[in-house]
């Protein structure tokens, strides 16, 4: 049985109130080889209901309902992977709908450019009453061009509404980068476009046929200052740390991991760009995303600061964890934490960043102050490791630059 040339990717949690009208948005698309995967993420409401007189009367839609509540990016992938045999997938929420040349204009716009990565389409954007507030809304940025780097340096710079995610994916790029969902608590579908938009041209139409309930008023498209503040509440004195030590994680540096997992996607495209362009961009994105982000940061580099004062470099290993009470992703152990603190402030050396040589230690809380503007502590932690080991070439090398 051939599959389905599109797979529409539905994760949804007690979305009853709209989920009907998105549905039938979706069954009136002119273009109709599509498949739909609907997964309830254990809704306590009317959603099953809804889904399932859709699949009843449609066979392209197919519901299937997680036994628990597994977690917004657990339910994300699984829609992923139940079309992973489609050539195109797209994710769509259950308080949007589409008009109904959505998806042949999106696919008419990557057959068109078979380079590009995604396709969507100017937005309307909804009130809470779901009548459009903002008719024809054009994001004011350009992904479609052909330069990577410069498409990186946009993504970075103007992360918007993240509209994109709701395009029109090619599979096979999507397939390489799904993985990324759990890569960071604070964005992991930011850094999934990031990455696209690394891959190849992001298009935006010029009609707008898609209808939008605007970031942070549904469970799943919180912007990502709501994120921030969600996951900061998150202690970071967690009983499993032990009492008094500072715990650091994605949930504890939601913006470190996000300034850090960007940086690391320039080593995860190295067949893009070799090693100058991954210096010259890393430099740019720290620089960019620091000045963005500075008064979120302020914290987790305090964080940072007190683990590598104390010595506390045995506690900084973990892996991610489910949200509302999912289970742990055992596929990704994300960078152990003082590497995450390395990708932030662009260590060569990250191993020796982990090892229990005091040296490594100064050297680490020498670059966090750096971040931090107190240069002059910072010299005397590059003196103090430079007492223990006089030839580090990092050390030396930065300290040069701050005489």
């Amino acid at each position: 049985m051939t599959s389905p040339r599109i797979s529409v990717s539905l994760p949804v949690y007690n979305g009853a109130e709209t989920l009907r009208r998105l549905l039938a948005s979706v069954a009136a698309q002119s273009f109709a080889d599509f498949q739909v995967n609907m997964v309830d993420n254990a809704s306590a409401d009317g959603t099953a209901e809804i889904c399932r007189e859709f699949a009843d009367r449609d066979r392209r839609f197919r519901y299937y309902r997680n036994h628990r509540n597994m977690g917004v990016n657990y339910s994300f992938e699984r829609c992923f992977f139940l079309g992973a045999d489609s050539e195109f997938t797209v994710y769509v929420g259950h308080d949007d709908y589409w008009a109904p040349e959505y998806l042949a204009a999106c696919l008419a716009a990557l057959e068109a450019r078979p380079e590009a990565a995604a396709a969507y389409s100017r937005v309307n954007l909804l009130d809470m009453a779901g009548n459009v507030s903002l008719a024809g809304h054009k994001d004011d940025f350009d992904l479609s061009e052909p330069d990577p780097a410069k498409r990186y340096l946009t993504m970075i710079s103007r992360v918007g509404m993240l509209t994109c995610y709701y395009g029109l994916m090619r599979t096979r790029n999507l397939a390489d980068n799904i993985d990324l969902i759990h890569y960071g608590s604070a964005a992991g579908d930011n850094i999934i476009m990031t990455s696209l938009a690394i891959e190849g041209p992001i298009i935006q139409l010029d009609e707008a046929l898609f209808y939008r309930t605007p970031p942070g008023q549904r469970y799943h498209q919180e912007s990502l200052k709501e994120r921030y503040e969600r996951l900061e509440s998150m202690s970071a004195g967690s009983p499993r740390s032990g009492a008094g030590r500072p715990r650091l994680g994605g949930a504890s540096l939601p913006m470190t991991s996000f300034i850090a997992l960007n940086c690391y996607l320039l080593t995860r495209h190295a067949e893009v760009f070799d090693y100058a362009a991954q210096e010259a961009l890393t430099a740019k994105t720290l620089q960019i995303l620091s000045q963005r982000y500075e008064s979120m940061l302020k914290g987790e580099l305090e964080l940072i600061l007190k683990c590598i004062s104390t010595g506390n470099i045995y506690n900084l290993t973990a892996s991610s964890e489910g949200e509302a009470g999912g289970p742990r992703q055992g596929r990704y152990k994300f960078l152990d934490h003082v590497r995450l603190a390395g990708y932030l402030l662009h260590l060569n050396n990250y191993r020796a960043f982990v090892s229990d040589k005091a040296q490594e230690l100064h050297y680490a809380r020498a670059l966090v102050l750096l971040m931090m503007g107190r240069k002059s502590e910072a010299v005397e932690a590059l003196a103090a490791e430079l007492n223990f080991n006089p030839t580090h070439r990092g050390a030396l090398e930065l300290m040069a630059r701050l005489k």
